[in-house]
């Protein structure tokens, strides 16, 4: 069983199966089939030593890895990366929208927090973080355990 697991995640069968979900999904709901904008968030989670490589979040005090996750505004999975805690919000963030390109081409819109700040990430000038911008945190944050 462990293999065919394995097997599917390297051939991408998962997420051609996500994808094809999140189309579904919003066009039951009456929107585009493409999302145009997204919600992108990190979670720091506690590891053991076995398994993957860790890292130390300094900022959370969690040694352990960190997950990346991008929702549309629904609220549905569209991205997800996994990587030691050490790499900062800025770098993971780049890399998660760089796997999520191919597949979501008309994804424009990113909300984010304060920790996806440098030259990879565009802030308009004199945007604070709104009421409506914790709202699509939070649908990132209800989007439910992912196993790092």
């Amino acid at each position: 069983m462990q293999g065919y697991f394995y097997a599917w995640s390297r051939e991408g069968r998962f997420a051609a199966i996500n994808h094809a979900l999140v189309m579904a999904a919003r066009e039951k709901a009456g929107r585009e089939a493409s999302p145009t904008a997204g919600v992108i968030d990190s979670q720091s989670v506690k590891t053991t030593e076995s398994g993957s490589p860790r890292g130390y979040d300094a900022g959370k005090k969690t040694k352990g890895r960190k997950r990346h996750i991008v929702t549309d505004t629904q609220g549905h999975l569209v991205g997800l990366l996994v990587h030691p805690a050490d790499l900062q919000d800025r770098d993971g963030g780049s890399l998660v929208l760089a796997s999520i390109r191919r597949r979501y081409p008309w994804l424009r819109h990113i909300f984010a927090d304060g920790g996806y700040v440098g030259d990879k990430f565009a802030r308009r000038p004199g945007a604070d973080r709104t009421l409506e911008d914790r709202d699509h945190q939070a649908m990132v944050e209800r989007s439910g355990p992912i196993a790092a």
